[in-house]
Formats: structure tokens, sequence, C-alpha cells
């Protein structure tokens, strides 16, 4: 029975090496092949994982002596009976490489979540959307009825730095220094823009760029727009897969 079962199938060419490999090669092919088709990579019942059970099995025969002897022996006579090696000289080095293992095993359950993510991103990314259009609007609504003035950063008796800003005689007024997203270092004696409100000296706020800034949030916020519904529709394609018969 075993001889029979030797005569159909290659254990040499599963393991990629040539008929007058050596143990050593025969070992570095296996321990190759098995690191890539391991059940702990792809799962118990996967395709690689029954290679890896025939790749095991070709290791088994080939590196016994008795066994190899007694294997090699059936391929000489299917040789002498029909005149044709069975086994080809494979090189050492042409060991197969199997596929990459995909990047998500998916399960119902990982389906499931995908979809779940999936909307969640969607709305998260609607809710982005929103926020940065209220954004926009709070800040357009902060500058009407300013205009654009230079300031002069002093310091004040007491060691706070204040901003020296006109008023509407011309004169030149004390305001607290405004509140910067991106303030950095302010040196007394430089000179900084400012919004300031018509017919309210007092009232100031700093003039800054929010390109970083917006260009962050809007960036997520179309990632999420995009990426939710294509995670969604593949959670769901995955789904049916799993309930259809």
């Amino acid at each position: 029975m075993i001889a029979t079962d030797w005569a159909t199938v290659d254990y040499y060419a599963t393991l990629g090496v040539g008929v007058t490999a050596t143990d050593e090669e025969i070992g570095r092919a296996f321990r190759a092949l098995a690191k890539t088709l391991h059940p702990d990579r792809f799962g118990d019942d996967s395709e690689e994982a029954e290679q890896f059970k025939l790749v095991t099995r070709a290791y088994e025969v080939l590196s016994d002596p008795e066994q190899r002897r007694d294997y090699d022996r059936v391929d000489r006579t299917e040789m002498s009976l029909n005149g044709v090696r069975r086994r080809p000289q494979n090189p050492m080095g042409s060991i197969p490489v199997p596929p990459a293992p995909p990047m998500i095993r998916w399960t119902p359950r990982k389906a499931i979540a995908a979809v779940i993510v999936g909307m969640f991103c969607t709305v998260a990314g609607f809710f982005m959307v929103g926020f940065m259009i209220h954004l926009h609007v709070v800040e357009s609504h902060e500058s009407d009825g300013r205009a654009l003035v230079k300031a002069t950063v002093a310091d004040s008796p007491s060691g706070v730095q204040v901003l020296l800003v006109p008023d509407q005689d011309g004169r030149t007024i004390s305001v607290p220094l405004p509140a910067f997203e991106n303030k950095g270092v302010v040196r007394s004696g430089s000179t900084i823009s400012v919004w300031q409100r018509v017919g309210a000296p007092n009232d100031v706020i700093g003039d800054e760029s929010h390109f970083g800034r917006d260009f962050t949030l809007w960036f997520v916020a179309v990632k999420f727009l995009f990426g939710g519904p294509i995670v969604t529709a593949l959670g769901v394609r995955r789904r049916r897969n799993f309930r259809s018969p």
C-alpha cells in the first residue's frame, strides 16, 4: 500500500529539491516551506494547511535514510516499467513560493464589525464636515466689524506681556495679549497683526492662519467619507457570502 502511494506522489518536487539533494538541503527546504505554509498563518481548514501536511510527509520520508531508499527504489521501478522518470531533476533553490496570506481572514463576526466600523466612519465624516463648516462660520462672524491693525508687544509694569494698539482717536492704548492657537515666541518690541473691533479698540483678536488645522481636519473628514462606505460595503458583501449556501 505504501509503495503504491509513493508511486503517485513526488516528494522531491513537493520540497522543491532534486533527487540528489543532501539531508541539509532537504531540511532547509522543509523549514522554508513550513514557515510559509504553517496552519497558524492560514488556519487548519485552508488549502495551505493541506499543502503543509504534504510537505511534512515528504520531509518525514526523505529525511529518513531507510524510507528514502525505499522511496527511490519505487521511483526506479516506475522508470523501468514506463521508461520515463516520474520525478524531475529540480535544482536546489526552486522552492515553490506560496501565495501571500490574505490581509484579513474574514469571519462572520469580522464582517459585522466591518459594517459597524464603516457606518461609524461615515457618520464621523459627516460630523467633521458639519463641525468644520460651523468653525468657519464662527471665525467669519468673529472678524465681522473688525479692522486689521498693527500692534506692538510690550511688557506691562507687572511683567505681563500686553499689546499697544491705536484707539479711534489715534492714541495708543494697552490691551491684554489675545490668545493664539499658534502663538510661538512673541518678544517685547515685535509687531504683530490683530483684528480690532471698530468702535471698541479694547476688543482685539489675533490674526493667524489656520491652514494646517483646516487641511488636517478636512483630510480626515474626506478619508472617513470615502473609506466608511467602502468598508461598509465590503462587510455587507462578506456577510452575504457567509449566508449563501
